[in-house]
């Protein structure tokens, strides 16, 4: 077959890149007995836009409006919702500016939690923190990745957490062009790798040149997808031409993670192969933005990861998933090709997406196109996420968040097992929602968080879920992380007010049901800079954790205890350790606390929110350094809410 999109010669100045549209390319439509309409190119991602027309180089010194403000911002619009476990605050758009030196659109936010710990990305900054939301740490990437040398602050961050190996996994992207001013043309991937599951240790660092001949022509990657299996890790990415900024395919790369052989998990060098998975001789097949599924268990014989892509493939009235099954990934790599057939689930003629109407402004906010956004396997079910313009019900022409759940059972037959929309409309008559992620926990219940914005609401983070048993097609009722505050309008002199280009969905590895949230929403405006004096928002970001049900009971705690109980330790007298139970009725905010007989505080073993639900705790005989404590009387504490109670227990050495 030949090229998968026929070359089209177009030019663009900056900034009229950021509001560019792009007319369809030309493609054969014989597949089988099918006939695809051949879909838009994929658009150049916003940050790559920023970072390769220098948009986002702006520097500005520090003033009295660009405040360091932590992760603690006042927000008396949204009232915590009474389904977060856990809710804290992240970086946001000032804080960006003091961390990088420039101020920076969009965030593109991502995140993953690990046992201990979440580490989450925006466009050119990382940061850690612990899960009661201390943050431990907050770096530029092109600090973080400073053993790599970039040559720029590097754009479309993701980090996604290894189950399998137990460590945080980070890419990003670096382009620099001759025809923007720069001394080269030059593309670059960087990959970074924890040692461990605290990212407050060892990360190895390794950069994979990108610079690759793509359709004939020498090209650069953006947009990563990004995932692993049990072996490798997986990045795709589109490639576009230096300076005409033509698209022209879609490339993957495997990393052998190398881990108990000095590889690139060991610290050692990475071995890297790339592919054109778009390239099956023989197929018909459309090259447009991918996301590998991130593996869960294991997969079957043979198989790595699936390659799942979507973009409105239509035939004018059912809609098509694209899916490339990846074979012996780390060997003699081949690629498997088929298409879903899904329904008529929208009108997929209507290009490009209606943009999100949002409260007291008429600058709409971008949702950008119908690329698929985020997708994982697990238990023979690939679950994905995109977002489409229903052609009925009542999220009917609005931008809607759309989740997938395919069956791989037959694997040279996927089918569709479920599918649906998170549409928010329990939020706002006419909410549009986008930008959804997914992740699925060991019970086969599914989270997804979206952004979401209507006429009456100002754009903000919010997710929904499903139990595995739920009815068919269904989500449950839509909760809040953060809503929005006030309006936000950020375009930096073009016309596309950029959101950020993805969110992030992860399951908590400590139990494998929590689920973990991170998103962004607009703050107060501010900080108006004075070569845009017409400009005027703020986005900031958030963590939270929640368990589904969203509405009802944690199924974590089932078991709901009557009111507010705390239990003598067991075993008692103890040594070296023992154990604590205690339950709640309701959600609060729970401290446990260890002091010697003279009231001195010794070690906090609680200090988070938590669901109605029993709970046992264990204390070890240490204090907060770590050091044994001698034999003696000691008082535990409990604290929920403006409830506390406490108890004696004996240590004998």
């Amino acid at each position: 077959m030949e090229s998968k999109f026929a070359k089209m010669s177009w030019t663009i100045s900056f900034p009229i890149i950021l509001l560019f549209g792009v007319s369809v390319f030309g493609q054969s439509s014989a597949i089988s007995e099918l006939s695809l309409i051949p879909p838009p190119p994929p658009e150049i991602s916003g940050g790559a836009v920023m970072s390769l027309f220098k948009a986002k180089g702006v520097k500005q010194p520090i003033s009295s409006y660009d405040l360091d403000q932590e992760h603690v911002i006042s927000d008396p619009f949204a009232p915590l919702s009474p389904n977060l476990l856990v809710i804290f605050d992240a970086i946001n758009y000032d804080v960006n500016h003091t961390t990088t030196g420039s101020w920076l659109i969009p965030p593109d936010p991502i995140g993953a939690a690990g046992p201990n710990h979440v580490v989450n990305v925006v466009n050119s900054s990382i940061e850690w923190f612990t899960k009661t939301g201390t943050n431990q740490n907050r770096q530029s990437l092109a600090t973080f990745f400073s053993s790599l040398n970039p040559l720029t602050h590097t754009f479309d961050p993701k980090v996604i957490y290894d189950q399998y190996a137990d460590r945080f996994v980070v890419v990003t992207l670096e382009v620099t062009d001759i025809a923007q001013g720069d001394p080269a043309n030059t593309s670059r991937i960087m990959v970074a790798v924890s040692d461990n599951s605290d990212p407050n240790g060892t990360w190895h660092h390794h950069a994979i040149n990108s610079k690759l001949i793509a359709d004939g022509d020498t090209s650069w990657a953006d947009y990563p997808g990004f995932a692993v299996d049990a072996q490798a890790v997986y990045i795709n990415a589109n490639m576009y031409t230096f300076d005409s900024l033509l698209y022209r395919n879609n490339f993957l790369w495997i990393v052998d993670k190398g881990l108990g052989s000095g590889g690139f998990y060991d610290g050692g060098s990475a071995s890297v192969t790339n592919h054109e998975p778009y390239n099956i001789v023989g197929l018909p097949q459309y090259a447009i933005t991918t996301q590998p599924s991130h593996m869960f268990g294991t997969a079957p014989s043979g198989v790595g990861a699936f390659l799942v892509s979507y973009s409105g493939l239509t035939d004018g009235t059912n809609e098509f998933v694209q899916i490339i099954r990846v074979n012996n990934p780390l060997g003699a790599t081949s690629f498997n090709h088929q298409f879903v057939n899904v329904g008529n689930i929208e009108n997929a003629s209507v290009n490009p997406l209606p943009d999100a109407p949002q409260l007291t402004s008429p600058e709409e906010i971008e949702v950008n196109d119908r690329r698929l956004l985020h997708a994982v396997w697990r238990n023979n079910l690939l679950w994905a996420t995109t977002t489409i313009l229903p052609n009925s019900g009542p999220d009917a022409n609005q931008t809607t968040a759309h989740w997938w759940k395919l069956s791989t059972t037959n694997l040279n037959a996927i089918t569709v097992a479920d599918q649906g929309n998170a549409g928010g409309e329990d939020i706002a008559t006419g909410t549009f929602t986008f930008f959804p992620s997914v992740a699925v926990n060991m019970n086969g219940d599914m989270a997804i968080g979206f952004s979401a914005s209507a006429a009456t609401t100002f754009p903000g983070a919010y997710y929904t879920g499903r139990l595995a048993g739920d009815p068919a097609g269904t989500v449950q009722q839509t909760a809040t992380l953060r809503a929005g505050m006030d309006y936000y309008y950020r375009a930096f002199g073009g016309s596309r007010n950029r959101w950020g280009d993805y969110s992030g969905m992860s399951v908590d590895p400590s139990d494998d049901v929590t689920f973990w949230v991170f998103n962004e929403y607009a703050m107060s405006r501010g900080s108006i800079l004075p070569q845009y004096p017409t400009e005027d928002g703020r986005w900031a970001t958030a963590w939270g954790s929640f368990a589904i049900p969203i509405v009802g009971i944690d199924p974590v705690n089932e078991n709901i205890p009557a009111g507010f109980e705390l239990s003598q330790n067991y075993p008692n007298p103890f040594n070296p350790s023992t154990n604590i139970k205690f339950g709640i009725s309701d959600l609060e905010f729970v401290e446990l606390k260890i002091f010697d007989i003279n009231g001195k505080l010794l070690r906090t073993l609680l200090n988070e929110t938590k669901a109605p639900g029993s709970y046992e705790v264990r204390w070890d005989g240490r204090d907060s350094y770590g050091n044994e404590v001698g034999s003696g009387a000691y008082f535990y504490r409990l604290k929920a809410g403006n409830m506390v109670k406490v108890r004696k227990m004996l240590l004998l050495r």
